[in-house]
């Protein structure tokens, strides 16, 4: 049965391979499915040590993070939190254990002034936003190709950063009781009026 053409179509987790095969003069499409899965792993051969030496043949263990946090930020939240799923659905496929984390926003207020002046011209209150996607136990190798890809696909006017953890910014995602509170009564204002 030869195989007189093969088409490859490729999505975000699978692989389609269209054959057109010649079969007693009639031409039959198959559809196969291929999987994207992580490399295999090396045959181990026998080593002759009289021709070889056998420590080239050994696989060095893979160092690994123990954790990593994934920064996505910018002042437009729909890229962000759109960029965000794309970027904690490929990290979920390499460690099922990565979670994403919502960092309230930090709100700065710019002020512009009259040329040679100290009066306000503008006034503008710039908010961003903050998403942060927690990666536990990945190894260095993959670390690197997983941040070539994940840069390629940056869209405008979001920032991507990679560190590591900070209780700083563990202490930032909470909001205070007296936020709450005034928010709380914003929100049973609203209720009466309605």
């Amino acid at each position: 049965m030869p195989i007189l053409k093969l088409i490859l179509l490729a999505s975000a987790r699978n692989s389609f391979g269209f054959a057109v095969r010649r079969r007693s003069n009639q031409i039959q499409l198959c559809r196969h499915k291929y999987t994207i899965c992580r490399p295999m792993k090396p045959k181990s051969e026998d080593i002759n040590p009289l021709l070889e030496d056998p420590r080239l043949h050994v696989i060095p263990e893979r160092e690994e993070y123990p954790e990593l946090w994934f920064h996505v930020k910018g002042y437009d939240l729909a890229p962000v939190e759109s960029y965000t799923r794309f970027l904690h659905k490929f990290i979920k496929g390499l460690d099922p254990t990565a979670d994403r984390v919502v960092m309230p926003p930090r709100t700065w207020n710019v002020n512009t002034f009259k040329p040679r002046s100290e009066i306000t011209d503008h006034q503008y209150e710039l908010k961003t936003s903050h998403r942060i996607i927690k990666v536990h136990g990945m190894a260095n190798n993959i670390t690197s190709l997983l941040l070539d890809m994940v840069t390629r696909h940056l869209p405008p006017g979001v920032e991507l950063s990679l560190t590591e953890p900070s209780e700083e910014l563990n202490e930032f995602k909470y909001v205070p009781d007296a936020d709450i509170k005034a928010l709380q009564n914003e929100l049973d204002n609203l209720l009466e009026e309605f």
